[in-house]
Order: structure tokens, then sequence, then C-alpha cells
């Protein structure tokens, strides 16, 4: 794990969070593979064809029905059962993380804008009923809202314009290799969360900045 940056680079002013794997436990990947091994499926296999599935269906965009996703994923993959049994076992895996929350907290108040950046659908503010998490940041880039995913490397565009911050100034946290390398590609600074341990070492470099960066509505 490590943050790509530039010493000379200006200073972080922007710290973007992806949901499930960093804000949350891994609960749509997790989910499907414990669907998928319940039924004697490769689990692997089967959360792979999910996240593709939940893309070409248009459902993670906001393009698409639940429904469409499903009947996509039962035709590639031979699930059978109840999708609405499969949700649940999802979103029961959508542990937020409190002490992942205790620093988005700690960051505001530094200074720093914070932004959930996520590819997800309804589900997010079906979790966050139970959850209460979305108001602790400062924007929300919810991709089945904004009809754009990570995929997409300009929607990393549209979340500096919204933030009114430089490509170098905002850092991404992300559990996805692709998706880093998407924003790195856009100039964005990135950190690959693997564990709690390595993203706290890196954090506590931002967090020791001599002075909060200063922000601008």
């Amino acid at each position: 794990m490590h943050a790509k940056t530039q010493r000379s680079a200006p200073a972080v002013r922007a710290v973007l969070f992806d949901f499930g794997g960093v804000v949350a436990e891994e609960g749509f990947r997790d989910g499907l593979r414990a669907i998928a091994s319940s039924q004697g499926l490769d689990p692997e296999a089967v959360a792979e064809a999910a996240v593709d599935a939940v893309y070409e269906s248009g459902y993670v965009t906001g393009h698409g029905a639940q429904s469409e996703f499903w009947a996509l994923l039962r035709q590639r993959t031979g699930l059978q059962g109840d999708p609405r049994a499969w949700e649940r076992e999802i979103l029961t895996r959508f542990r937020v993380r409190d002490w992942m929350l205790d620093w988005v907290r700690r960051l505001r108040r530094a200074g720093y804008r914070t932004a959930l950046v996520t590819d997800q659908t309804d589900w997010l503010e079906r979790l966050d009923e139970r959850h209460a998490f979305l108001a602790r940041f400062d924007r929300i880039f919810n991709s089945y809202r904004i009809g754009k995913g990570k995929r997409d490397p300009t929607l990393f565009d549209d979340v500096l314009r919204e933030l009114n911050v430089a490509p170098d100034q905002a850092l991404l946290v992300d559990d996805a290799p692709d998706n880093l390398a998407r924003a790195c590609d856009r100039g964005l600074r990135v950190l690959h969360f693997v564990d709690r341990a390595g993203f706290e070492s890196e954090m506590a470099k931002l967090l020791d900045a001599p002075s909060p960066p200063e922000t601008h509505e």
C-alpha cells in the first residue's frame, strides 16, 4: 500500500473515499461469493460475473433495473433462488467501519474536503438508513445517482470540478487497482487500501501537515 505523490506537489485539499472495501466491508463481492459457494459454484467466477453484470445491465449507473441485473447474472452463472434473499445476503455484509468514519471526521476538522466516490446503486441509501454515514461526508458521488461509474475516467474530472480542486490536490482511497490506475491517469494522487495499519500510516502523514489546506466552496 502506498500513496503516489510528488514531493513538490501542492498540498492535498480533498480526500475521496470508496465505499465497499474502504469505508465498509466489501459486501457485494463477499455476498456473491457466499451465495455461489452455497450452490456449489465457483465463488470468484460468480463475483467477477456480478461486477460485469451490474455494469452491463445499467443498474450501477441508474440506467437499468435491479431485476435486469439479476436476470443477466442468472443467465451467465446459473445461480438459482430468490433475488430478495441474495440482496439481503449482500446488504448484511456491508459493515460500515466506525474507525474509518472517525478518520473522515478528523480530516474534515483539519480542513480537508471529503467525498464518497462509489460505484453503488440505490442500496447505498438503504444502507444509510441503517447506519447513517452519508452525512459524515461533504459530498456524495454515487454512480447510481450521477449516471457514471469509475470505469469512466471522466468521472474523476467531474468530481474535481464539483469540489473545485486540482487533480494533484485530491487523494483517492480505493481498494480496486483498476480504479486507482484510472484516477492516477487523470492526475489524482492515489492510496491503495489494503488494511487499516497501512492506511493509517499513510493518512497520518496528511494529518501531520503543519497547517490544513484552505478550502473553497
